[in-house]
């Protein structure tokens, strides 16, 4: 009996586990739910144009940076780690909530595969693609209470904003340190928000 296919595992399947009982089951092949398989269609469909991909997950009050199946930090890592960064501390400023930021091995010490942002960014080589770990830090897991559940929306929106900021910061290695090294650079983003994409007009 299946017991639940676990969505940010239906992307790609190694790694991943077969067992049906399993908090991390794949499915039996890769975009076998519907769910899956209709955002992937979206993505082919428009990758020419795509420049932002935001995934949203419960729990763990993280930023995760691909590639989640990887040790070594590849591509625009470091460009993309500081704006999870940016993201945290406007986060925090807005609602106290502490976020960490880095690749699935960086912040949980192992390695995984199978969820989408990886994958478009394998696919489909999109620059900025990031994957937020929503709250809590595990005290209610999957289940926060319903009063919580508006304040992460706002908290999740604060943060993507910042990410497409076009005024990033570099931010110091000690994320909640009282001074901050700030030198900003500009970056012009023109979008439109649909589905977890977001693509140039």
């Amino acid at each position: 009996m299946t017991f639940l296919i676990k969505d940010v595992r239906n992307w790609i399947t190694y790694d991943s586990s077969n067992d049906s009982k399993s908090d991390d089951f794949c499915g039996p092949k890769a975009f076998s739910e519907p769910e899956s398989l209709a955002i992937s269609n979206y993505v082919r469909k428009n990758k020419d144009n795509l420049k932002f991909y935001f995934a949203f997950h419960a729990y763990g009050q993280k930023i995760i940076v691909p590639y989640s199946d990887r040790v070594r930090h590849l591509d625009n890592f470091s460009e993309m780690e500081n704006y999870g960064k940016q993201a945290i501390l406007k986060m925090y400023k807005s609602y106290n909530v502490k976020y960490d930021v880095g690749t699935i091995y960086d912040t949980y010490g192992y390695r995984s595969s199978g969820d989408s942002v990886s994958w478009v960014k394998k696919a489909y080589n999109v620059k900025y693609a990031l994957m937020f770990l929503l709250r809590d830090d595990g005290t209610y897991g999957y289940a926060i209470p319903p009063s919580m559940i508006l304040p992460t929306c706002k908290e999740m929106l604060v943060g993507v904003l910042e990410v497409m900021t076009v005024r990033h910061r570099h931010v110091a290695r000690e994320l909640f340190s009282a001074v901050a090294d700030t030198r900003p650079f500009c970056m012009l983003v023109v979008f439109n928000v649909f589905f977890f994409g977001i693509k140039s007009l």
